[in-house]
C-alpha cells in the first residue's frame, strides 16, 4: 500500500519527504546516542551499587572484629569498607557515609550510606555537630588513647 502511494507522488515531493526522513533519522540517531550514554551511565551506577550492597552484606554477615573496644572495631571495619564519614541523626541513630553528607531535615544524607543504628558509644559524633565526623579522625583519637581508647 505504501509503495503504491510513493509511486503516485511527483519526484520533487518524494525528494522532500526523503530529506525529511533523513533529518528525522539524524535526530533519532542523536537521541539514540544520548540514550546509549545514559544507559551506560546507569549500568555503571548499578555496578557501583552492587559493590556497595555486597560490601554491606559482608559487613552485616560477619561479626565486626572485636578489638578491646567494639566501637574501634566498627570504625576499622567501616574504613576498610570505604566509608569516610560518620553522622548521627536527630533521633540518635548513626549513619556511615562514603561521600560527604549534608544535613536535610532530621538526617545526614549522601550517596553511599549505611545505617548503623544507635548501639555505639561515640560521644563526639552528635546531631548538633556542624560537620560530619571523619572516620579516620575518630580512629586516630581512639588509637591515641582518646575517647574510650584508654
Amino acid at each position: 500500500m505504501t509503495k503504491i502511494l510513493v509511486l503516485e507522488k511527483p519526484e520533487e515531493e518524494l525528494r522532500r519527504e526523503r530529506e525529511q526522513l533523513l533529518g528525522e533519522l539524524s535526530v533519532y540517531g542523536e537521541r539514540l546516542t544520548v540514550l546509549q550514554d545514559t544507559v551506560d551511565e546507569i549500568k555503571e551506577m548499578i555496578e557501583y551499587y552492587d559493590g556497595a550492597i555486597e560490601s554491606l552484606e559482608r559487613l552485616r554477615e560477619k561479626e565486626i572484629e572485636h578489638d578491646d573496644n567494639k566501637d574501634l572495631g566498627l570504625l576499622r571495619a567501616l574504613q576498610r569498607s570505604g566509608y569516610k564519614y560518620l553522622t548521627r541523626n536527630r533521633m540518635g541513630n548513626f549513619r556511615a557515609h562514603i561521600y560527604f553528607p549534608y544535613r536535610i531535615g532530621n538526617f545526614w544524607v549522601s550517596l553511599g550510606y549505611f545505617d548503623i543504628g544507635y548501639n555505639i558509644n561515640l560521644t563526639q559524633v552528635e546531631w548538633t555537630n556542624n560537620k560530619p565526623s571523619k572516620i579516620a579522625d575518630l580512629l586516630a583519637t581512639y588509637e591515641n588513647g582518646g575517647e574510650s581508647g584508654n
